[in-house]
């Protein structure tokens, strides 16, 4: 434990590094102008960064506002989750609160790199015994938690920390595409060990239990999807021809189901002063349509019209 003590006058930069360094933890500086932070290299690629609030490194523990340590990962560093943040940064506080904030940052900095460097190799390790094709996903971030293993076909698990009752515990989950299918507890199968097992403990779960379970609901939602993405090919053609019949009347997303294509289109019939709604099917073969402001004229021809509507059925 760092039990060393500090004074107003001493570095903040130098007071930072001789901490990271009584605790045994590697890193190294880096900044541009007079930014500069301490990162610390991840075994995934990611690092952690450290630094004030003003990412700077500079002055003494007198002017100090707080500390703040960030995972980055991710292409151009674009992922970040907040590891540690001083409380009220941004305000000078006293030597009482260097000094607890240092052990609060110092403790979250080592929870996060354990639980980086087991999950990665956990990965790693699931991913080599899985056969050939099967890497760890570099770029996915650890943002929802864990690491992506995917193979060129599109298979994919998911291998994340978790606790479990205050054990430490390592899980792997089919990764899905996304789909419109109901899932259900069943849909989401998982297997879990201890922190402390071997990753080839982790490896053999997966191999024995996961993957034949994953792979019967990968193949449920690819089913699906393709039919799904038929009939929203469907809707779609739909709403152009109606689109085309009714000018004014126009296509609109269901924010409720933002993954299919037109389903609604509303607005006033242009020249008509007709508001109409049409509501499709998910397989476009029957729509609810609702008119309002009808001229009374209109309005029986058009229900004339239904009333025959058996003798012209079958007409596209």
């Amino acid at each position: 434990m760092h039990t060393a003590t500090y004074s107003a006058n001493d570095s903040l930069r130098e007071s930072l590094i001789g901490a990271l360094n009584a605790r045994g933890i590697d890193h190294d500086t880096d900044g541009h102008g007079v930014l500069e932070w301490v990162y610390i290299d991840l075994p995934d690629g990611s690092q952690i960064w450290i630094a004030d609030v003003n990412s700077e490194l500079d002055g003494t523990l007198a002017e100090y506002s707080g500390l703040a340590a960030v995972h980055r990962s991710g292409e151009e560093w674009q992922r970040n989750i907040t590891v540690y943040e001083s409380p009220s940064i941004g305000d000078v506080r006293d030597m009482a609160a260097w000094n607890r904030e240092l052990a609060e940052l110092l403790a979250a900095v080592e929870s996060s790199i354990r639980t980086v460097t087991e999950v990665w190799r956990a990965a790693d390790r699931v991913a080599a015994t899985l056969g050939p094709g099967w890497q760890v996903d570099r770029e996915h971030s650890a943002n929802p938690p864990g690491r992506i293993i995917r193979h060129p076909d599109g298979r994919a698990l998911r291998v994340f920390p978790h606790e479990h009752r205050g054990r430490r515990r390592i899980s792997a989950v089919g990764h899905y595409p996304a789909t419109r299918r109901p899932r259900g507890p069943q849909d989401d199968p998982m297997v879990t060990v201890a922190a402390c097992r071997t990753a080839s403990t982790l490896s053999w779960e997966v191999k024995r239990s996961l993957l034949p379970r994953y792979h019967r609901v990968l193949a449920a939602i690819t089913t699906f999807n393709a039919r799904d993405e038929r009939e929203q090919e469907q809707r779609r053609q739909l709403a152009e021809r109606l689109s085309v019949r009714l000018p004014g009347v126009t296509a609109t997303p269901d924010p409720a189901r933002p993954l299919e294509a037109a389903r609604h289109l509303h607005g006033d019939v242009t020249g008509a002063g007709v508001w109409c709604e049409v509501a499709m099917a998910d397989d476009a073969s029957t729509v609810n349509v609702t008119l309002r402001d009808v001229p009374t004229e209109w309005a029986v021809g058009l229900l004339c019209t239904l009333g025959h509507f058996p003798a012209v059925s079958g007409v596209r």
